[in-house]
């Protein structure tokens, strides 16, 4: 089921990314994921009106990403994850399909949990690989951030596609991103996110806001794992995933065969 995206945005005033980017850029955040059940997303959508302004680019309002993660042949990143390390990260290139800019990104966790983005501009031609620019601006961040130093390989492991509506708040730095189709994809197979449900995340100062708040009188609490480590756990056989067991029973649909529709249309 393809969602359109156009009633929920319509009634929104629009704002900039480069608006956005001056009050709400965030590369330093609390986040807060939420499975949100459509009738309850609607609600919240409708509310968020007179509090937040929708992202709009070249008059779009949704996006589609497609993002590929890289982690060692022994899934180092993801282990470490699942083991909560407080030294971790995750590294992954997204390709903008509406506007054709692509990044490689490094997200790590700094000493107080918060999520830390750091990025540089990618040619779209090597986006399934990690390049040795990517390569040294990676170990330049973790020697930094870390004081690691990080010489491993890394390989391409899962791919993720999904539309994004991005929602920034009028009185603080909040960004709210509401993503939808969300698939996964590995040599394995794919998987993907059950169509009654819409991922909410929350990304904030503190991880308490306001809009969280509203969530949580929806009866709606926060879920753990993130879209790399869910993937992965649904995808990859005999992976231990008991930390996102819930997850995974409640919000995602039964492996699929890599010969489906869906992974025919995402493999390159």
């Amino acid at each position: 089921m393809r969602v359109d995206t156009t009633l929920i945005t319509a009634p929104f005033e629009p704002i900039s990314l480069e608006a956005i980017n001056r009050t709400a850029a965030l590369q330093t955040r609390a986040d807060n994921k939420y499975f949100v059940p459509w009738g309850a997303f609607l609600e919240f959508a409708t509310t968020l009106r007179t509090t937040h302004h929708v992202m709009e680019i070249d008059g779009r309002r949704a996006f589609t990403y497609d993002t590929q993660y890289f982690d060692t042949p022994d899934l180092a990143n993801y282990w470490d994850h699942v083991q909560k390390r407080r030294k971790r990260f995750k590294c992954r290139t997204r390709i903008y399909e509406n506007s054709g800019l692509c990044v490689f990104e490094l997200k790590l966790k700094s000493g107080r949990g918060e999520t830390v983005k750091h990025k540089i501009n990618y040619d779209e031609a090597t986006a399934r690989e990690v390049t040795p620019a990517a390569q040294t601006f990676l170990q330049s961040q973790l020697q930094q951030s870390y004081q690691m130093q990080f010489q491993r390989q890394l390989t391409p492991t899962l791919r993720t596609h999904y539309e994004r509506v991005t929602f920034a708040s009028l009185v603080s730095t909040e960004r709210v991103t509401c993503d939808f189709n969300l698939h996964f994809t590995t040599p394995q197979g794919h998987a993907q996110m059950d169509p009654q449900f819409v991922l909410v995340e929350i990304k904030s100062e503190l991880g308490r806001s306001n809009t969280d708040q509203l969530l949580w009188r929806h009866g709606v609490r926060p879920a753990s794992g993130s879209k790399y480590c869910v993937g992965m756990a649904l995808l990859v056989p005999h992976l231990r995933s008991n930390p996102f067991r819930q997850v995974l029973n409640s919000y995602f649909l039964p492996m699929a065969h890599p010969t489906d529709q869906v992974a025919t249309h995402l493999a390159l």
